[in-house]
């Protein structure tokens, strides 16, 4: 990987995660935001309720006073209900004396002109409610809007001035967003106004939305952690992939040296003819040529480099016969059987780099023979067309390729796990090399295999029948 990409990558990594994170915290702030809003609704919903009931509450007190001063032999039962959307009082007196006769008073004018003379010349208005009954009807009705919090309260008088509060009300909440005035319909007193002050709101608003917190901290630390160990893997695998690829340019470039050496050396000893004959020259030059096409191969392979595929005009079965022909000479194997057949009377021509098409091909029919333990080794060879594409099949007899093989098979130094163990020499690029080879050509490559009855390599190219 380069370093360019490399780079790409964790910034756009890290923009994501990123983006992730706020996009949780957002959620987050959000649920606490609606929480809040809501909490707010309730709590001014109860102001509402709060504030009449305290001042009918307050009405009907001082009304029961006053009628236990009219007979005192009397209990009470006084009805407060809306008629026709206007607020009646009916009174029940129920005689002591005689439980069951009950009397239903209805002449309570001079009653109410007494309590409202006494309203009225009132100078201190807070005297109008009875405050005691303030803690009982706040929590009641906070409780209606399912507000279930502790809770702290005054009266005071000009956003300052506190007449009124609860045992633990702290006078650093008087500018607590939680009030309401207490005389609404009276215009000379709009300065007197009721607080509520929440000590506990914070928890209960994270409280509400802790299992939403844990989730997102939870899956969000998972995320951050995969990063984290992602980007030391693929540093990791970076770190690796560049000390394989130097070490492959190194030892290429070490090998160059003495092949061409020894090229020298036997291209001089064959001008003596007598030397020249000798078969043992000859197993040094074509081994020498094996290992300059090996070195040659690891280089075009190596991550650095690309293969630049330079393709003339063929005759494929020239190209096929030739080929075929020299391998058979090179391996000099008396037990190997090769069988080939060009099946069809047309010319056929392809474009093709001989130089890398040739020992690819050869990749193939090498293991054909190095994987194949059998006393007759059969090797077939068959060109022919089909679905106009020219196509080359190249079966054996050999042990196969197992399952577990076949997935990666065409890997770049991937060996299967019988070549590890047994005598079976290799670099694990032949056929790697033999597919990026043929692909570069424009064809392609599969394989069908079966374990101990061998082996089918199926090889397609683009052809033309007439000379151009």
């Amino acid at each position: 990987m380069k370093k360019k990409t490399f780079i790409i990558i964790i910034i756009l990594m890290s923009i994501a995660l990123t983006g992730i994170i706020l996009v949780q915290i957002m959620w987050v702030k959000n649920a606490i935001e609606i929480k809040e809003k809501q909490f707010e609704q309730n709590v001014f919903a109860s102001f509402k309720n709060i504030i009449p009931k305290l001042a009918t509450k307050t009405v009907l007190i001082k009304l029961n006073a006053e009628l236990l001063k009219f007979d005192e032999s009397l209990e009470t039962i006084i009805n407060l209900s809306d008629d026709n959307e206007m607020k009646r009082v009916t009174v029940f007196a129920l005689n002591t004396n005689d439980s069951v006769k009950t009397n239903k008073i209805t002449d309570l004018d001079k009653i109410f002109e007494k309590l409202q003379i006494e309203i009225e010349t009132n100078k201190n208005p807070l005297e109008r409610l009875d405050l005691n009954l303030l803690d009982t009807i706040i929590e009641n009705e906070l409780l209606n809007t399912g507000i279930d919090l502790n809770y702290e309260f005054a009266v005071v008088q000009n956003d300052t001035l506190i007449k009124y509060q609860s045992e633990k009300f702290n006078k650093q909440n008087i500018n607590s967003k939680f009030k309401a005035n207490l005389f609404t319909n009276d215009l000379s007193y709009k300065n007197y106004f009721l607080l509520l002050y929440f000590p506990e709101s914070s928890k209960f608003f994270y409280k509400s939305v802790i299992y939403l917190l844990f989730m997102s901290v939870l899956f969000t630390s998972i995320i951050l952690t995969t990063f984290i160990i992602t980007i030391k893997v693929i540093l990791k695998q970076k770190q690796l992939s560049e000390i394989k690829t130097d070490f492959i340019n190194n030892i290429t470039h070490e090998l160059k040296t003495p092949i061409a050496t020894l090229k020298v050396a036997i291209s001089i000893l064959k001008q003596d003819k007598y030397i020249s004959k000798n078969k043992t020259i000859q197993i040094v030059e074509r081994q020498g040529n094996r290992l300059q096409k090996i070195t040659e191969r690891v280089i075009d392979s190596s991550f650095n480099n690309a293969i630049d595929i330079q393709a003339v005009k063929t005759d494929a079965n020239k190209f096929f016969s030739s080929l075929i022909n020299d391998f058979k000479q090179s391996i000099n194997n008396e037990t190997v059987n090769f069988i080939y057949e060009f099946q069809t009377e047309n010319s056929f021509f392809i474009n093709i780099d001989q130089t890398y098409l040739t020992p690819a091909i050869i990749n193939i029919l090498d293991n054909a023979i190095k994987y194949n333990d059998k006393t007759e080794k059969i090797v077939s060879i068959k060109v022919f067309e089909k679905n106009n594409y020219l196509q080359i099949e190249i079966k054996d007899n050999g042990q196969g390729i197992s399952d577990k093989d076949k997935k990666m098979i065409f890997d770049k130094f991937y060996r299967g796990l019988k070549g590890n163990i047994h005598n079976v020499k290799g670099l694990g690029i032949g056929l790697f090399f033999t597919k990026k080879i043929i692909e570069l050509h424009k064809g392609t490559i599969s394989f069908e295999s079966r374990i101990n009855l061998g082996t089918t390599f199926v090889i397609c190219l683009p052809f033309f029948k007439n000379k151009i």
